[in-house]
């Protein structure tokens, strides 16, 4: 029996992404046309792990000779959802079609999923894997940060951009936006012994 994938857990990322161009929508999702190194940005992932991808199919335009690639973000965030879809279909296809299983292939399955269960406590133990209530619980607190701050933004800085010029008003707003995400790029996991 093939072992479950098991997401590692990022530590942080610290780039920050190029602006990017609107285009149009995927579903309800406005995407935007980005790079290979924007992209692996919003991936979480390196740029080879982008290059990697699209020669496994993730959709990009070419662009000229000697000039980078580009990217629809919402194209390739859907290409990716279901690549690991079908991924972990593969893995399990076939393996309960069978309407009867023998006694022996019953006391072999019990063991091998025995064995991934001790697996996955050492994984835990040493740190190598999260249980999706403690990020959902990890990641509330750090949105709730970044909520409290643009929420209280306008009255903090209300008196700050009266009488200021456009690019004025701009730096401080980018200022005010970049320190907000930066509670998301400096998100470090934090551990919660949920079993207790």
């Amino acid at each position: 029996m093939p072992k479950p994938p098991v997401a590692p857990v990022a530590k942080s990322i610290v780039a920050s992404p190029p602006k990017a161009k609107p285009i149009g929508k995927v579903g309800n999702k406005t995407g935007e046309v980005v790079s290979m190194k924007s992209l692996s940005y919003l991936m979480g992932v390196t740029p080879r792990t982008i290059k990697n991808w699209t020669l496994d199919g993730m959709p990009c335009e070419e662009q000229e000779h000697g000039k980078s690639w580009l990217f629809d973000s919402a194209m390739c965030f859907k290409w990716r959802i279901q690549k690991e879809t079908e991924d972990v279909k593969s893995l399990y296809e076939g393996m309960f079609d069978q309407k009867k299983v023998s006694k022996e292939e019953a006391v072999r399955r019990t063991a091998v999923a025995k064995m991934y269960m001790e697996e996955h406590n050492l994984e835990k133990e040493l740190g190598q894997v999260a249980v999706i209530d403690d990020l959902i619980i990890n990641f509330a607190a750090v949105l709730s940060r970044v909520k409290g701050k643009w929420v209280g933004m306008t009255s903090r800085l209300s008196g700050q951009l009266a009488h200021k010029n456009q690019d004025e008003v701009e730096e401080i707003l980018e200022i005010e936006i970049e320190e907000a995400l930066g509670e998301m790029t400096d998100y470090e996991h934090t551990f919660i012994d949920s079993d207790k």
